[in-house]
């Protein structure tokens, strides 16, 4: 009973101690004082539904764990069922710290105890099932790495020997491997010890079996990280399946990603007996040494095991680089094979110019013994395709070099020699050069060099020694014979010497010889008469020499060069003379003289060009003296140099030029220290301007300098303003020129008040202008404001953000009553114009494509043409661009006409595209001292980047033109006459892509006159062109109602065409001209002038109808009547007849003119009678029916009046006075 009793009792207090919230507090508290290093506070639980502690921490000498919080809640009645469950465990702010114990002999002889290896799984005996497992703020840390991780979710269960993860969530993932901590004793004491002996490799891998089969359903791990002291992984996402049972691990998918980085792994790996690997990675990633924004893809492929793996690599993208290869992890020496192949090659683009081709790569052997052959083509910048070869043997403390060359196919460079480490690095090796084609490299150069040179390098800790010998190079050099001979020693100490170093052109050569150590003794010859040898661009000639001789510690070196003519890179100098002399040591005594007489560097020319440095380190004075319209200058500059510090004052000094005289007011201090040089504020004058500089400080890394500008002459900088413009004004300026890393930091502000600016007859007056910059490396500003009764308001303010990268661009663009006035001078084609625009928007996209989203608006514009052709009045339009995009629309008069035009257009990209519509209606034009007419027009252009083509159609309804003669440029040029125009005016760029289709109809008013011809058009053309084609022509133009002036005659043209097929010059003319029949004598008779030929081989035929013989048409054509119908007269008294109407028929264009000025038609000079009765007659018609004629004898001074009115066309009324005075009625008969 008592037992029982007992045996309750201890339940109890069981049950009591692990079952209560009070028993299982007292259970922790007795753990906190009886486990060493153990403390917390226990909160709540028990050990039926779980425990929850807080602040827990728990240390050893080496380890140090501590946790914030940590809860668990399970159900111990699922024991009852044979499975664990724990339905939360939750632990936050879990800290592990291990830390290395210190080395002791005891710890060093311990043998750890291998654990017996089994290959049997353990099972559990329960199942046990975690519905959730919450880990946040964990952190482990020891010497070598430290982990943390901000959040890990997961579920999982273990029932027998298989262990499933659901899956599960991580982020913040950091892994950071931590430098090594070694200590410098250990490491001098590891000098001197002598290296182990090498024992062969272990080829027996022990077994690896985990009892266990773990199954990862999937690990999603967000913002994982890997870093150590040069490589950071950068944030990273990761996706993991696997599985590991028994020796076997199974990677289904490792998929890692970044920002412009992919990888995916998947594979298996077995861990028994070489441990098998089949694995397969793909990566899509940018190599960011060598393009960080193009992404390529890799591939690897590993399959066998660590006995023998074989693996193959392929890099895809702009390059294609295949390597493939096995190594032998187990076999001692490491044994391996690496080949490969390429196409291209990528390369960082510090390299840029630089282009790997094609290439191949057979690498094979072990560490201790390695052979190395390659081969590649290399291309940099335009010069030609060189071919790389390299042969090498290698072992583990030596390298023969068998072939390293370079060649183009013609000319080629072989290195051969040998390097090896084992007393220091020692190379010694032999330069073979075959140039037979030296202008493949240097174009500008005729050469051909060949020879060799052996060379020799002994490093050994901080002492080295080089040896340069037996240079042998000849050759020709652009046509003379090249010699190079002699030998170079050197080392450490500075101790060199120079063996008859002598370089010979033709008659050009230098020469060195002589010894640098204790006692210096160098001396050296540059003879150089003929430059061009060196560089064909080159001319004139140099003469020089130098020495160096006395003790190391203060050499004194004499110096001399003189040359006559010099030209070389946009510069040429006469008479130079160049002479010094210094002692080498740390006063640095010495003088040096520069002389040149005239010196022309890009178009600026100097004279009397004088430099003269006189003095010691300690002091010296420089002074500068040059003549010049361009430029001239006066300086004085006195410095000293001390303990790294050069400190100068520029005294008394002038600077003169095309901007004016320059005159320095006061001594300017400057410093030069750890390589920054400072000057403080002064000022220069020139009446009345003045530029001031404030203290500045000028460095390579930084610099700044604050300036002031003013009342400075606007009219000072006329020579670098357009010839046709004139600024008048006085400019007022301060800023800041600076710089910081490479990056400019600049701060400018202009202002001109009251100027004017003139373009040849244009006077454009201004009350003010502004102009202000500030450009630093995060965004670059400018503001422009012009107030102008003339020109208008203009505000323009742009920013650009990030300007040395992105270059964003933004700002507002303001014009206001912009006026017209300046702009007809500017464009040769317009004689005047006027007009008000009005600018509005802001500015968007980047400096290099820059946008504008706004408004352009035109109003009361006039324009007038240089011609006089078109006068445009009423010029009202709008222009709206909205970025890339922009729309036209515009209306305006021209005359009584109407004229409207409208568009569209596109640049997306910088690629234009767009029409333009134009359309007109009663359109006046007029032809400069041709006439006028009025047009009708329905035009369109559309253009692209790649061409322009126009159609569409033109109406002519009226239109007068009278040409009194023919322009200069309408005469054409004989056939044997040639024209010789210089070369630049023969090389014309191609044009650009143009396709024309015009259609032109002449209305029913269209009248013309020209050279003796009135009529009236009619027709139509059509003008098509395609590009780098002739402009081709079709259809007709017709002579309607027209009348010629030929033969003495006012002939009336019966039928007329101009027909048009091809060439627009080449019209084909058929045309019938006829004398008027009322002047014929026998109106049965037709007689004119017939045309059927081409423009360019125009003549004309007399015809008849009936066909009469060649005297009778001539005579129809010239009196109006037969060559027989005389009175008394002879054939000969006929023809001299004609040729007297011929002859007065050159002047009837002045009698028609002059006649029709009093009212009087039809006026012409004629002849009636034969033989000594032959008259000539001058007759015009009075009104229709009336004719008036007075005639004259030729040989005899009897005058005739005569005044005709016809009754009808066959029946007339005459009176006749003159010898006697008669009334007579006529009535012409035919027969």
């Amino acid at each position: 009973m008592s037992a029982m009793l007992l045996v309750a009792f201890l339940a109890a207090i069981f049950f009591f101690l692990f079952f209560s919230a009070s028993g299982s507090q007292l259970v922790w508290n007795q753990l906190t004082r009886w486990v060493p290093g153990l403390q917390g506070e226990w909160v709540s639980g028990s050990l039926a539904d779980g425990w929850q502690l807080r602040d827990t921490r728990w240390q050893s000498d080496s380890v140090t764990v501590s946790l914030k919080h940590v809860q668990t809640r399970w159900q111990l009645v699922s024991l009852l069922s044979g499975q664990a469950e724990i339905d939360l465990l939750e632990v936050d702010g879990l800290t592990v710290s291990r830390r290395d114990m210190p080395d002791s002999a005891d710890v060093a002889d311990v043998v750890p105890e291998v654990l017996p290896v089994t290959d049997r799984y353990i099972p559990t005996p329960v199942s046990i099932m975690l519905h959730q497992l919450k880990l946040s703020g964990f952190v482990y840390d020891d010497p070598v790495v430290r982990v943390k991780v901000g959040n890990l979710e997961t579920v999982a269960e273990w029932q027998g020997h298989q262990i499933d993860i659901e899956p599960s969530h991580a982020d913040s993932v950091d892994v950071w491997l931590k430098p090594a901590a070694v200590d410098k004793d250990v490491i001098s004491d590891k000098k001197n010890i002598a290296p182990p002996k090498e024992k062969p490799a272990d080829t027996e891998l022990p077994e690896v079996f985990v009892p266990f089969d773990i199954r990862l359903a999937g690990l999603s791990l967000k913002q994982g990280r890997y870093h150590q002291q040069a490589f950071d992984t950068g944030l990273m996402d990761i996706t993991l399946q696997a599985r590991f049972d028994g020796t076997e691990l199974t990677v289904k998918q490792l998929q890692v990603q970044q920002e412009k980085r992919r990888a995916g792994l998947s594979g298996k790996m077995t861990f028994i007996q070489n441990y098998l690997i089949d694995a397969d990675l793909n990566a899509q990633s940018a190599i960011p040494v060598v393009s960080p924004d193009v992404s390529r893809n890799a591939t690897l492929s590993a399959k066998g095991d660590l006995q023998k793996l074989k693996f193959t690599a392929l890099l895809e993208g702009k390059e294609k680089v295949k390597l493939q290869g096995e190594l032998q992890p187990l076999t001692n020496g490491l044994p391996f094979v690496l080949m490969g192949d390429w196409l291209t090659l990528p390369l960082p683009p510090a390299l840029e110019g630089l282009t790997v081709g094609k290439g191949k790569l057979d690498l094979r052997g072990s560490l201790q013994n390695y052979k190395l052959a390659l081969e590649t083509e290399g291309k940099w910048l335009d010069l030609p395709s060189t071919w790389l070869q390299l042969a090498l043997n290698g072992s583990s403390d030596r390298l023969d070099l068998q072939r390293l060359q370079l060649g183009d196919g013609v000319n080629k460079l072989l290195v051969a020699g040998q390097l090896n480490w084992q007393k220091g690095l020692h190379w010694q090796g032999q330069t073979e050069l075959e140039l037979p084609e030296v202008k493949r490299w240097l174009p500008e150069a005729k050469a051909a060099v060949s020879g060799s040179l052996k060379q020799e390098i002994h490093w050994l800790d901080e002492r080295w020694q080089g040896d340069l010998s037996a240079i042998n190079l000849k050759g020709d050099w652009n046509g003379f014979p090249l010699t190079t001979q002699g030998a170079i020693q050197g080392d450490e100490q500075g101790n060199w010497h120079f063996q008859q170093i002598e370089i010979k052109n033709g008659p050009n050569s230098l020469a060195v010889n002589g010894n640098l150590d204790k006692e210096w003794s160098l001396a050296g010859k540059l003879r150089l008469p003929k430059l061009s040898l060196i560089n064909p661009q080159w001319d004139g000639s140099i003469d020089g020499d130098f020495r160096l001789n006395g003790p190391a510690k203060a050499p004194v070196l004499a110096l001399r060069v003189a040359a006559p003519r010099i030209i070389m890179s946009g510069q040429l100098v006469r008479k130079l003379e160049l002479t010094g002399q210094a002692t080498l040591n740390k006063a640095l005594p010495g003088q040096l003289q520069l002389n040149i007489e005239r010196w022309n560097i890009n178009g600026t020319r100097l004279q009397n060009v004088a430099l003269s440095l006189r003095g010691s380190a300690q002091q010296h004075q420089l002074l500068l003296k040059n003549d010049g319209k361009q430029l001239n200058s006066n300086l004085t500059l006195a410095g000293s140099w001390q303990n790294g510090i050069w400190q100068g004052r520029l005294l008394d000094s002038q600077i003169g030029g095309l901007a004016g005289a320059w005159q320095l007011q006061a001594p300017a201090v400057l410093q030069w220290k750890a390589s920054t040089l400072t000057f403080k504020s002064h000022c220069w004058r020139s009446e009345p301007a003045k530029l001031c500089f404030e203290n500045a400080s000028l460095a390579a890394s930084q610099g700044s300098v604050p300036f002031s500008v003013t009342n400075f002459d606007t009219q000072r900088l006329k020579p670098w303003l357009p010839d046709t413009l004139k600024w008048s004004s006085a400019l007022q300026a301060n800023g800041v020129f600076g710089w910081r890393k490479g990056s400019p930091d600049l701060h400018v502000s202009l202002r001109s008040q009251y100027g004017e600016l003139i373009t040849e007859q244009i006077h454009t007056p201004y009350r003010d202008m502004q102009l202000k910059l500030e450009v630093t490396p995060v965004r670059a500003t400018g503001q422009f404001v012009l107030d102008s009764a003339m020109l208008g308001n203009i505000n323009l303010n742009a920013e650009v953000r990030d300007p040395l990268k992105r270059r964003v661009l933004s700002g507002t663009v303001n014009v206001s009553n912009l006026q017209l006035y300046g702009i007809a001078p500017l464009v040769d084609a317009l004689h005047s114009t006027k007009g008000q625009v009005d600018i509005n928007g802001r500015l968007a996209g980047t400096l290099d494509v820059p946008l504008f989203y706004g408004q352009v608006n035109l109003k009361d514009g006039e324009v007038d043409t240089a011609t006089e052709m078109v006068s445009l009045r009423q010029i009202n339009g709008k222009l709206i661009i909205e970025g890339d995009k922009a729309e036209l629309n515009a209306d305006m008069l021209a005359g009584k006409g109407k004229v409207t035009l409208t568009g569209r257009s596109r640049w997306p990209g910088g690629h234009p595209s767009g029409q333009l519509s134009l359309q007109g209606r009663a359109v006046e034009v007029a032809f400069a001292g041709y006439g006028n007419g009025q047009i009708d027009s329905d035009l369109q252009l559309q253009f692209d980047a790649e061409k322009v083509s126009l159609e569409g159609d033109v109406l002519v309804p009226w239109a007068r033109i009278d040409i009194k003669s023919l322009p200069e440029n309408g005469i054409e040029v004989s056939d044997d006459v040639h024209i010789v125009r210089p070369l630049q005016q023969q090389q014309t760029t191609a044009p650009f892509p143009f396709f024309m289709d015009l259609r032109l109809k002449l209305g029913t008013d269209v009248r013309f006159s020209a050279m003796g011809l009135k009529t009236a058009l009619a027709g139509g053309l059509r003008f098509r062109q395609k590009p780098g084609q002739a402009l081709l022509t079709q259809g007709e133009i017709r002579l309607v109602d027209g009348r010629f002036k030929a033969y003495g005659q006012n002939l009336v043209v019966r039928s007329g065409k101009l027909m048009f097929s091809g060439d627009i010059t080449e019209p084909y003319v058929m045309a019938e001209a006829i004398r008027d029949p009322a002047t014929m004598e026998d109106s049965s008779v037709t007689v004119g002038v017939k045309i059927n030929a081409p423009i360019s081989a125009i003549s004309a035929q007399v015809f008849s109808e009936p066909d009469l013989p060649d005297t009778d048409k001539l005579s129809y054509l010239l009196r109006g009547r037969s060559s027989t119908a005389t009175t008394n007269g002879s054939t000969e008294e006929a023809m001299a007849a004609m040729m007297i109407s011929a002859g007065l028929g050159q002047t009837n264009g002045i009698v028609s003119d002059v006649a029709s000025t009093f009212g009087l038609k039809d006026a012409a000079f004629d002849t009636t009678g034969s033989g000594t009765d032959t008259k000539v007659n001058l007759s015009a018609y009075l009104l229709k029916d009336l004719q008036l004629q007075y005639g004259v004898g030729v040989y005899d001074a009897v005058s005739e009046v005569k005044l005709r009115y016809f009754l009808l066309p066959q029946l007339y009324l005459q009176a006749v006075s003159g010898l006697s005075q008669a009334v007579d009625i006529f009535y012409k008969f035919e027969f």
